[in-house]
């Protein structure tokens, strides 16, 4: 079962990108799901860094992450400094707190 985004949000992902605004997903949805999600909308356009690193891909530095929403609750300085460098970034299973 998916919840299909609304047909105005992958236009508005393009004006975005087009203002030079970064845009962020952010979400409740499973980090698999969210990725899936992300994909269809062109917020990721390329691996991410946990796909890499399934290859064993050393040399290539990903433009894409997912990240779980348990993991930012232990985030340190370095930790959001190494998400933010990425250029298409999903926050999944994220609680509104």
């Amino acid at each position: 079962m998916i919840d299909p985004p609304r047909s105005s949000v992958k236009p508005s992902i393009v004006s975005c990108n087009a203002a030079g605004i970064q845009v962020f997903m952010v979400t409740g949805d499973h980090p698999i799901t969210a990725h899936s999600i992300a994909k269809s909308l062109n917020l990721v356009t390329g691996p991410t860094q946990a796909e890499l690193d399934e290859m064993n891909d050393k040399t290539t530095k990903a433009d894409a992450i997912v990240v779980h929403g348990t993991e930012m609750t232990v985030f340190n300085e370095a930790d959001w400094a190494r998400v933010l460098s990425h250029k298409e970034i999903v926050f999944a299973r994220t609680m509104p707190q």
